[in-house]
């Protein structure tokens, strides 16, 4: 855990994001908005938002973040959902809980680009499955603190 200065930033952080949110007008600008956010202002070094088309069964691409940091339109992304992902947006305990992985491939689109930490978390809304937030450290390589957990 961090101390009560730094949980105050955060709380402050949190408040102008969701005060930059508001004027988002559909949620590919939202996604955009969050990502960008989260970039500049949170920590992280890359972040990206994939969203649960029910309809074709399959993860959808919004925005996300390039090998090289750059915030890059993923709407043409669809993927295959893994059995992990599915057993997360089919399960109650996976609400609010991050999937850490260590150590694993990490990817831009299709290619493996590196190696490092993974974190991704369900986005239920009425407890039904929307998507994922994913989040890793291909940029510096850093290990992930409890803070960044934590945010």
């Amino acid at each position: 855990m961090f101390g009560f200065n730094k949980k105050s930033d955060q709380l402050n952080k949190f408040y102008e994001l969701t005060t930059q949110l508001a004027y988002a007008t559909d949620i590919s600008q939202l996604s955009y908005l969050a990502i960008d956010y989260a970039l500049n202002n949170l920590g992280f070094d890359r972040l990206g938002v994939l969203l649960y088309d029910k309809k074709q069964d399959r993860l959808k691409g919004t925005w996300g973040t390039d090998r090289d940091g750059i915030i890059c339109n993923e709407e043409d992304l669809s993927l295959e959902i893994s059995k992990d992902h599915r057993v997360q947006m089919n399960a109650d305990k996976f609400k609010g809980i991050i999937d850490l992985q260590e150590k694993r491939k990490l990817y831009d689109g299709a290619d493996i680009v590196g190696e490092g930490w993974h974190a991704s978390i369900v986005i239920f809304h009425k407890n039904e499955c929307q998507g994922w937030i994913f989040a890793d450290n291909l940029i510096n390589q850093k290990p992930i603190t409890d803070e960044l957990l934590e945010t």
